[in-house]
């Protein structure tokens, strides 16, 4: 994936593209005449005037930029996710190569029975548990996506996607979050023989090591 950012990168800067990153789109005012684009950074407020808008958020999120009611819903997001830097890949109790198995998708708690039983939870206000998911390693297949000395020393990437976990759940849930990666690691550790990883998902958790 890093070097698909990076060709992607490379080909805009060639067309002439100024690519400003860390840049929040606050306002977009349209009319006949062009678009004015307000943003802000690290240093302040700026404005950019351009013939076009390329918009990729929702419509409601749009519909908000243009200073205008939304006239859809506002979207709320059901999964997931947690990144992970791992020494090694966790081997398994099968004794099946880590990295034959990470080759894949490995599916989590997500037979039929599971999903539902999960989605039952979550449209009721609770934490489904067990909590299904997917775990991709992306790295066994780009290794750019590390920092040269830490793919020599063997490091992998994991990542998790947990479903059912609608965005309501964590809005007024201090601990919700802190549940939710328990919930997951616990359901791994049902997996795995031994585990060595450091988990560096946006939650309160974030930097914890285990064994």
């Amino acid at each position: 994936m890093g070097a698909v950012t990076d060709a992607l990168l490379t080909a805009a800067l060639s067309a002439g593209a100024d690519v400003r990153t860390e840049a929040q789109v606050t306002a977009v005012e349209a009319d006949e005449a062009g678009t004015q684009t307000t943003y802000t950074t690290h240093d302040g407020e700026h404005s950019v005037d351009s013939r076009l808008v390329l918009s990729g958020v929702a419509p409601a999120v749009l519909d908000d930029l243009l200073g205008r009611a939304p006239a859809t819903p506002r979207p709320a997001g059901s999964q997931l996710k947690l990144n992970l830097l791992v020494r090694r890949l966790p081997r398994w109790r099968s004794g099946v190569n880590p990295r034959q198995a990470f080759a894949g998708t490995v599916h989590v708690a997500e037979d039929f029975s599971q999903l539902e039983a999960a989605y039952g939870a979550a449209a009721g206000g609770r934490l489904p548990d067990p909590m299904p998911g997917e775990l991709y390693c992306h790295t066994l297949t780009d290794p750019s996506i590390l920092a040269p000395d830490l793919a020599e020393q063997g490091y992998q990437t994991l990542t998790y996607f947990g479903v059912h976990t609608p965005a309501g759940l964590f809005a007024n849930d201090g601990t919700a979050s802190e549940q939710a990666v328990d919930r997951a690691l616990a359901r791994w550790t049902l997996t795995w023989r031994s585990r060595s990883a450091t988990a560096s998902p946006p939650t309160p958790t974030a930097g914890r090591a285990w064994r």
